[in-house]
């Protein structure tokens, strides 16, 4: 418990925000999600004593693949959905994967524009070309 206390210090925090950006596609994301019980608080919480607890450990230990079609179609279509977007809502600027913005000189800054701003666009993408 010490040990995982003393990784939670500011710099720690902002290193981990960088290097899990792909969060699901990142083993570190996935290791560091796993240290965190919370995720599982209310089924640990709320289960009955008489319930088995061994298929709610195997998800804790080992984890679940949430990947269904849409979101697969959505994970392979990524890209073309943000050409798409940076060609009708941008001039100047290129934005990348985790939501940084490169500007002319190519210096990454915080970008203003967030994944939920991106979404309408997203979606009439998709439903445009309809999802298999």
């Amino acid at each position: 418990m010490e040990n995982h206390l003393s990784k939670l210090k500011v710099q720690n925090i902002y290193d981990l925000e960088s290097e899990t950006r792909g969060q699901a596609s990142s083993e570190r994301w996935r290791y560091e999600r796993s240290l965190r019980l919370s995720s599982f608080f209310k089924e640990i919480a709320c289960r009955k004593k008489s319930t088995p607890c061994s298929k709610l450990v195997m998800r804790i230990v080992y984890g679940r693949d949430l990947c269904n079609a849409a979101m697969k179609y959505g994970l392979a279509n990524e890209e073309i959905a943000r050409k798409q977007y940076e060609r009708e809502y941008s001039t100047e600027r290129i934005f990348s994967r985790d939501t940084r913005i490169q500007t002319d000189d190519a210096t990454p800054r915080r970008s203003r524009v967030r994944n939920h701003e991106l979404l309408p666009t997203v979606t009439s993408y998709i439903f445009s070309n309809r999802i298999p």
